[in-house]
């Protein structure tokens, strides 16, 4: 800020500077201009800018944390400017910084004795030890002798099974990606308006996330009857809990700063999604597809058990005729796609 006034007095440049700290504006300005809904509601020098006027700009009381205190800054003494965290008293600065304090010494050790007490807890109650893991070791070890060498003459076999777990999972992720779009909209509070439409939606969310997909094929396979379709539709479900979960939470982490000054001119809120939230969630939300996408190959390779289609059936034959050698193909196939 310092550098900007120097260059408009003593070059005569002008600057235009976006702040929303009040007491930063009244100190190096020379003129305000004050918009509202793309409409400019105050054009004055910095001297007729009271309160009174930045109220009429905001359209509310001004806000205490739209004040700089200069008081509290000298007695913390440490201050966030343009070039960093300073101790200078005399640098422009944008906020003063309260660092958390790290917790002690104690604490670390008080949540790691709980945690192995809970760990020994939920063993002792579901009477999981070492001694029935060692035990099971030799079984563990006859069915690996079991499952290889796959029976490779399998493989013609599964083919077309696994290119129907693949469309399944593309279909399902793609129907779950688009319908999550508008829900973690919804979902998001600093994009909806109201508690009362964002809390209810998430409320829902949460209800759809706790549904194993696999009864939902079930389910929908007592709709719709054996085939794809319960399966495609079970793996929408969850993509859409999944996708709108991991995106709305980062919807609420976005960049204030290019909405607030996309409403300032006026733009409407569709606008402000395309032109303000879209480019800052893309990257994410194709990594989210892309996550989901991978879980729902693995989850549409066991539709097949409730009858939901996809390579599913195959699991089950093998499995069922301890046919452990061809069940190898399919677990070998499957990994293969997934990575």
């Amino acid at each position: 800020m310092d550098d900007l006034k120097r260059i408009n007095q003593e070059l005569g440049i002008t600057t235009i500077v976006n702040l929303h700290f009040i007491d930063l504006a009244r100190e190096y300005a020379t003129r305000i201009v004050g918009l509202r809904a793309g409409e400019v509601v105050f054009d004055g020098p910095v001297e007729e800018a009271t309160d009174e006027r930045f109220a009429e700009i905001y359209g509310r009381p001004i806000l205490a944390d739209e004040l700089l205190d200069k008081q509290a800054v000298h007695e913390q003494g440490e201050v966030v400017n343009s070039g960093g965290v300073g101790k200078e008293p005399g640098s422009s600065p944008a906020q003063v910084v309260n660092r958390p304090k790290s917790p002690g010494r104690t604490k670390h050790l008080l949540t790691l004795v709980i945690i192995l007490l809970l760990l020994w807890a939920s063993a002792k109650q579901t009477d999981a030890g070492f001694t029935e893991l060692f035990q099971g070791f030799p079984e563990m070890w006859k069915l690996l002798k079991d499952m290889f060498p796959p029976r490779w003459s399998y493989f013609d076999n599964i083919v077309q099974g696994m290119l129907e777990t693949i469309r399944m999972a593309l279909i399902g992720t793609t129907i779950g990606a688009i319908i999550a779009i508008p829900v973690s909209i919804i979902c998001a509070g600093n994009l909806m308006p109201s508690r009362w439409i964002y809390y209810p939606a998430r409320f829902l969310l949460n209800l759809i996330r706790t549904v194993p997909d696999l009864l939902l094929a079930a389910l929908f396979v007592a709709v719709f009857g054996l085939g794809p379709i319960p399966g495609i539709l079970a793996l929408a479900v969850f993509s859409v809990g999944l996708i709108a979960k991991l995106t709305y939470e980062t919807l609420e982490t976005i960049d204030q700063g290019p909405l607030e000054a996309m409403t300032a001119v006026g733009m409407n809120r569709i606008q402000l999604i395309v032109y303000g939230v879209v480019p800052q969630l893309a990257a994410q939300f194709t990594s989210y597809v892309l996550y989901a996408f991978e879980i729902n190959i693995r989850a549409a390779a066991i539709l097949g058990l409730v009858g939901a289609g996809g390579i599913g059936l195959y699991y089950e034959a093998t499995l069922g005729f301890l046919e452990y050698d061809k069940t190898s193909v399919i677990i070998l196939f499957t990994l293969v796609i997934v990575l």
